[in-house]
């Protein structure tokens, strides 16, 4: 009783029930708090009786939960409780079970409610038992992970598909991380409405099927593409389309079958063999660009190791690119590639090396680039270099004094250079 007496005259006490219960909101974990936690706002609720007051009284503070794989009997009344508390509050909701579904049952009863939520289920649990019952009308955001590769078993080919999630009027970002198990028309969403994608372990046929039927993306990220596919019909106008991203060893098969005429941003991460090669062809890029005739802003290709011509080749049809990454420099031919100011790149402005698989380093290469790209060049010629990395890892020697002092110098015309491992530059 005197702690709690104590408590209630303390200055942060006496402030208005309004702006205690902002501060107690900026307490909140980022990632929510689980039934059970030591953290905010069970930790809040027992401070104090004034303190516990305004924490039952503010449904915000219940509007965020994390539930992963707790296997006792009381999570299931705890989770019930804590929701009652968010009353009518848009809900922030992960929850990870492989077997209970009186969790999900319970979960499912605030559906109306849901505007993020990350379901981690079996994919049979999930087709099959997934109790809601109506419209979403406040759901934005919805992450499906079944991530098990120990499954031996695969889904049942006889089980309905999963039409729940089909009237959320207000979804736009959709994540699906469902190994490859089935088949994304198996999971029915208002695809022509979304605007922001995210899909793993995704064969080609499923790739494309997500984006031949979501016309509104704005962002695309495709991971773990697997699987070839003979192309032979036209290419797909995906006119919204800026940002995508794209990995696995399928690649070229998506990339041929699309035309992206606002495509902004880049990334490409091929599979490669034992010795960094891909199988990715770089020309399918290419007509990518001229086929689309898209302002590309951003690329950055990363962990393989590329042909140096057909890259060069198909850099140089991108006259917009300001900024361009390239991880795993294994060539100096490609930095000589990239010497010509005004020929390729010209509007180039930032330029990445990360990772370098190369040596010796050619620093006398990269100089001279810099060098030829520290001024800008009139009557409609190419801009000046702002930022240039060369990013190392631990292990690589120190460069000598004479090669730093000419980094130096072409730092001092105005190019910002990053020169060494990522924590620290030598420049």
């Amino acid at each position: 009783m005197a702690k709690q007496s104590t408590l209630s005259r303390c200055p942060i006490s006496t402030l208005p029930f309004e702006l205690m219960a902002e501060i107690f909101v900026l307490t909140l974990p980022t990632l929510g708090t689980s039934p059970g936690s030591s953290e905010a706002p069970l930790l809040l609720g027992s401070v104090c009786t004034v303190w516990r007051k305004i924490a039952l009284a503010t449904p915000s503070l219940w509007a965020a939960l994390c539930v992963r794989n707790i296997d006792t009997t009381s999570v299931v009344p705890l989770t019930g409780l804590w929701l009652s508390r968010a009353r009518g509050y848009p809900l922030s909701i992960a929850v990870e079970t492989a077997n209970r579904i009186d969790l999900l049952e319970t979960i499912c009863r605030y559906s109306t409610q849901w505007q993020d939520v990350v379901l981690s289920v079996p994919l049979g649990v999930a087709l099959s038992q997934l109790p809601i019952h109506g419209a979403l009308p406040l759901l934005k955001k919805l992450e499906i992970r079944s991530e098990d590769f120990h499954q031996i078993e695969p889904v049942d080919e006889h089980l309905l598909p999963l039409t729940v999630f089909r009237d959320a009027p207000l979804l736009r970002e959709v994540q699906l991380r469902i190994t490859g198990q089935v088949h994304p028309n198996m999971i029915l969403l208002p695809w022509e409405q979304l605007t922001r994608f995210t899909g793993s372990f995704l064969s080609t046929a499923e790739s494309l099927y997500i984006l031949f039927h979501a016309s509104s993306l704005s962002e695309c990220t495709l991971l773990d593409c697997w699987g070839g596919l003979e192309v032979s019909e036209e290419a797909k106008l995906l006119p919204l389309l800026k940002n995508l991203r794209l990995g696995g060893d399928s690649i070229s098969a998506v990339v041929q079958r699309l035309t992206l005429p606002n495509l902004e941003f880049l990334e490409v991460s091929p599979a490669g063999d034992s010795e960094g090669r891909t199988h990715f062809a770089l020309e399918t890029l290419r007509l990518l660009v001229l086929r689309s005739m898209c302002p590309l802003r951003e690329v950055h290709l990363r962990a393989v190791r590329f042909p140096v011509e057909p890259l060069l080749r198909c850099l140089g049809t991108i006259h917009t690119l300001e900024i361009l990454e390239i991880s795993r420099l294994w060539d100096a031919a490609i930095v000589k590639g990239l010497h010509t100011s005004g020929r390729i790149l010209p509007r180039l402005r930032s330029l990445i090396f990360s990772n370098p698989k190369i040596f010796p380093i050619p620093y006398d290469d990269m100089i001279s680039l810099l060098f030829s790209r520290s001024r800008a060049q009139g009557n409609g010629g190419s801009v000046q270099l702002e930022r240039f990395a060369f990013t190392t890892n631990l292990h690589t020697p120190l460069p000598d004094v004479l090669i730093l002092d000419r980094f130096k110098a072409v730092a001092r015309k105005g190019i910002h250079i990053h020169l060494g491992p990522p924590e620290d530059s030598w420049v």
